[in-house]
């Protein structure tokens, strides 16, 4: 088993109905949020699914 990552960036505060469709429709996909921080401002979101 292995693993493939996807990041995003969002510049400034996250609007919370947008993220929560935004990992609904990811995990559709097979994505799951592996990591949610802050850098310079800006949310960094690292998503990760499973490869086989």
């Amino acid at each position: 088993m292995r693993w493939e990552y996807d990041t995003e960036v969002n510049k400034g505060s996250i609007n919370m109905g947008q993220l929560k469709d935004n990992l609904n429709r990811r995990g559709k996909d097979g994505w799951r949020l592996s990591q949610a921080f802050t850098q310079e401002g800006n949310t960094v979101l690292i998503f990760e699914r499973e490869v086989r």
